[in-house]
């Protein structure tokens, strides 16, 4: 499916004058409307047919947690997308126009600098910015995109959807971060092999 399409909005003004500024000052910025009303129900679609043919599968938790209901604590259904598989050429173009906006924020996040994507999905979410007690309750809008630093400084949390709700999720790596946690996974990897390597 060809796709002749483009933003309804000036990427490079809605990343320099409100993407990366609200980042900085409040640690998340949602934008609606950038896509537009038939280009979205195109993305859900995709991501609807995805759902009906089995490939959304349940969210697995990190680390182990005994006693504790998985169901409980993440309901959702999820899959990797990169965008060029078949059948999810919109859901790939969403993801091009995420990663231009983040391109343009580029250096203008302060001491960040965010240009690798980690990869897609999930009612409200919920953020406590700088872990404090003010919240912020974003609505699951059609068409809307939602920037958040995704780490101790938001905690978050989708609330109960009493609906079926789709949702495309992309994290992104500060670059010094990144690079810091495959040195991090490397020497554990190698302490693991060594350890192995004594007890054989």
């Amino acid at each position: 499916m060809p796709l002749n399409h483009s933003p309804s909005v000036d990427l490079e003004k809605l990343a320099l004058e409100h993407i990366a500024p609200r980042l900085l000052s409040a640690g998340y910025c949602y934008v609606d409307n950038v896509l537009g009303e038939e280009f979205g129900d195109k993305v859900l679609a995709q991501v609807r047919r995805l759902h009906q043919e089995g490939v959304l599968k349940d969210g697995q938790l990190a680390g182990r947690l005994r006693g504790v209901s998985k169901k409980h604590l993440r309901g959702d259904k999820i899959t990797w997308v990169a965008g060029n598989e078949e059948g999810c050429e919109a859901i790939g173009f969403v993801l091009s126009v995420i990663d231009r906006l983040v391109v343009l924020c580029g250096t203008h996040l302060g001491q960040y600098y965010v240009k690798e994507r980690s990869k897609v999905h999930g009612g409200i979410l919920r953020i406590f910015p700088d872990g404090g007690s003010h919240v912020a309750d974003v609505e699951p809008l059609f068409d809307r995109l939602l920037f958040f630093w995704s780490d101790r400084r938001n905690p978050h949390e989708v609330q109960p959807s009493y609906a079926t709700r789709y949702a495309l999720t992309v994290w992104y790596f500060d670059a010094k971060e990144r690079a810091a946690a495959k040195q991090r996974f490397k020497r554990l990897s190698e302490s693991r092999q060594d350890s192995a390597s004594e007890d054989s």
